[in-house]
């Protein structure tokens, strides 16, 4: 005759769940250290990982060339630091100057002429000058160029400056991104390995998040920052003050929906046009509307292809939520989170669709 089966003891069932309880709690208190340990450097590993995915295309030129990953690794951190360090330090730079001599915020006679302007409009002027009875709104926008501009001073002092916190998160960015561009693939196939999601659907999920990423870099933050460049070297021609401070503020609102540089461009056109410098005002609308607002349409192509479209505002969202959570590193993982999001829900609806047609 054949023995029954042994059926485990209720003693010996509740032992192996106190010990799988005890396994989980101590594999999740080190992954919480481990997170512990990378929380200071959580924002130089993001952009490394963002910096990874932008030079991917240099990196495999250079080792077709050079026959070497140590080498072609080396290389191309090298050019993307140069190419990333020059026009920051000269953009920084001019941003302090300006900064330092705001004296160009005290006269609010540019402020009078615009609101003055603006009242003379039938339905706006109403509104204007209900809100000007309980709000001096010259001396209130005065005051918040003059907030932003200390803000800007403050920041970019700091880069200057080269305060510890920065250097040490440029150079750990640095020294991640030599070893991403050097051992990317390894390590993607690491994390490809830990994935509860069937092959397929680990690498759409993959090539989702790399195409979202260049996506927000390349036809966002690439071409805000070009918006900004043209709106700045725009304003230095006509002799505007605060070119670089303006051109910075063009490129955040370019990332913006339904805004963008016209919010600053279009009104120094009316002041110039206030001012009698009609042909000023003219040079100034002809580039806005020929040179700077085609940007998205004539580069947006040519630099991303036809890779993942994201709407601007769910981009717009993902990116201040990002921030307000984590910080610098929120420009990354924000983005990253609602691109996994939303691939999962794809996801979801394709196996349903097809569990329906089957």
């Amino acid at each position: 005759m054949v023995a029954a089966p042994k059926v485990p003891s209720n003693r010996q069932g509740q032992s192996h769940m106190v010990t799988s309880g005890i396994t989980w709690a101590v594999a999740a208190l080190i992954l919480f250290l481990c997170f512990l340990l990378l929380k200071p450097f959580l924002p130089a590993v993001c952009w490394a990982f963002v910096g990874a995915l932008i030079v991917r295309p240099l990196q495999t030129k250079l080792s077709r060339r050079l026959l070497h990953r140590d080498l072609a690794a080396a290389a191309t951190v090298l050019i993307a630091c140069t190419a990333l360090l020059i026009p920051g330090i000269f953009f920084v730079g001019a941003l302090v100057r300006e900064a330092a001599q705001a004296n160009w915020t005290a006269n609010p006679t540019v402020f009078t002429k615009l609101r003055e302007l603006l009242e003379s409009w039938p339905g706006l002027g109403t509104v204007l000058r209900w809100i000007d009875a309980r709000v001096d709104l010259s001396q209130e926008g005065l005051q918040a160029i003059r907030a932003l501009l200390v803000w800007v001073s403050r920041f970019a002092s700091s880069a200057v400056t080269g305060s510890t916190w920065a250097v040490s998160q440029f150079l750990t960015a640095v020294l991640v991104l030599f070893y991403f561009v050097r051992d990317g693939d390894n390590i993607v196939q690491s994390i490809r390995t830990l994935s509860p999601f069937p092959q397929a659907d680990t690498d759409y999920l993959f090539a989702r998040i790399g195409d979202g990423i260049t996506v927000l870099f390349y036809g966002k933050v690439l071409m805000a920052c070009i918006q900004g460049a043209l709106g700045g070297f725009i304003f230095w021609i006509l002799h505007l003050p605060a070119p670089a401070f303006w051109a910075l503020i063009m490129a955040l609102l370019s990332i913006v929906p339904a805004l963008g540089a016209p919010i600053v461009w279009v009104p120094a056109a009316v002041v110039f046009a206030l001012q009698g410098a009609w042909i000023r005002a003219l040079v100034l609308v002809g580039w806005g509307i020929l040179i700077i607002h085609p940007v998205d349409n004539l580069l947006g192509p040519v630099l991303i292809g036809t890779k993942l479209k994201l709407h601007t505002l769910l981009i717009f969202f993902s990116v201040l939520g990002g921030l307000a959570a984590f910080g610098a590193s929120g420009l990354v993982i924000g983005p990253v989170t609602v691109i996994v999001a939303i691939t999962l829900l794809e996801l979801r609806q394709q196996r349903a669709s097809h569990s329906v047609v089957r």
